[in-house]
C-alpha cells in the first residue's frame, strides 16, 4: 500500500486533474430533483402587506423536519426575488405560543376557523397578518452505499485507496393553507436523489450531491409558484 501511495505522487498533474474532472462529471449526473402530486385550488396571487411563514408538520411524524430545513426553505423564499414577505418560523411559534407548539398545532385548515374564536389567538394573528401557512413534511434519508476505503501511514508516506458510494433520497411534501379563504390553496410533493462519491487516490476526494438543498429550492420555488397564482 506505501508503494502504491508513492507511485500515485508521481503521476503526471494532467492525470491528476483529469480523474477529478471524469469524477465530477459523474457525481453531478446523479443528482435529480423532481414534482409529483401538484394540485392547486383557482384563488388569488398574495397580496400586499401579507405574508407567509413556513412550519414542520410535526404532528404527523416522529420528528420534527429539521429546524434548519425548515429555515432553508424560508431563506431561499426570500433571497429568491419573488418578493413574498416570509416570517420566520421560529418566531412565528413564538409569537403565537402556545396555539402552535407540538401536539396544539391546528392539524387541518378547518381547524383554524375554531382557532380563530379564540379572541387571544385572533389578534395575535391578526397582527402577523399571515395570509398563507405551509406545511412541510419529510426528510432526507441514506439508501444505498456502496464500495470500500482504506488508508495507511508510514514512515515512507501514506495515502488512501478506494471508492465509495452512496445514495441519499429526500422526500417532503407540501401544503398550503389560505387562512383569508380558510381552504387548502396547494399540495405536492418534492422528491430529490443524488449519489455521492469519495474517491481514493493518496488523498480522499469528496464529489457531494446536495440532495437537501436541491429539495430546499424546489420546495421554495412551487411554493411561490403557488402562492402568487401561477
Amino acid at each position: 500500500m506505501t508503494r502504491f501511495a508513492l507511485s500515485m505522487r508521481r503521476r503526471p498533474a494532467p492525470l491528476r486533474s483529469l480523474l477529478v474532472l471524469a469524477c465530477a462529471g459523474l457525481a453531478a449526473c446523479a443528482s435529480t430533483t423532481t414534482i409529483n402530486n401538484y394540485q392547486r385550488a383557482r384563488i388569488g396571487a398574495i397580496g400586499p402587506g401579507e405574508r407567509l411563514v413556513v412550519l414542520s408538520e410535526y404532528q404527523n411524524v416522529a420528528v420534527e423536519t429539521e429546524g434548519e430545513f425548515i429555515g432553508c426553505v424560508g431563506d431561499s423564499l426570500r433571497e429568491s426575488g419573488y418578493e413574498i414577505e416570509v416570517i420566520d418560523h421560529r418566531a412565528f411559534i413564538d409569537g403565537m405560543y402556545p396555539y402552535f407548539e407540538a401536539g396544539t398545532a391546528p392539524t387541518s385548515v378547518q381547524a383554524i376557523s375554531t382557532l380563530s374564536q379564540d379572541p387571544v389567538a385572533q389578534a395575535r394573528m391578526s397582527d402577523l397578518n399571515v395570509r398563507y401557512l405551509v406545511w412541510v413534511e419529510g426528510d432526507t434519508a441514506t439508501i444505498d452505499k456502496n464500495g470500500s476505503m482504506s488508508c495507511t501511514i508510514s514512515p515512507a508516506g501514506g495515502g488512501c485507496f478506494g471508492w465509495a458510494s452512496w445514495t441519499n433520497h429526500g422526500f417532503y411534501n407540501a401544503k398550503i393553507w389560505d387562512l383569508k379563504l380558510g381552504i387548502e390553496a396547494s399540495t405536492f410533493d418534492i422528491d430529490a436523489k443524488g449519489t455521492s462519491h469519495l474517491i481514493g487516490v493518496v488523498v480522499p476526494i469528496p464529489l457531494l450531491a446536495n440532495v437537501e438543498s436541491s429539495a430546499c429550492k424546489a420546495l421554495a420555488h412551487w411554493i411561490a409558484f403557488a402562492v402568487q397564482g401561477g
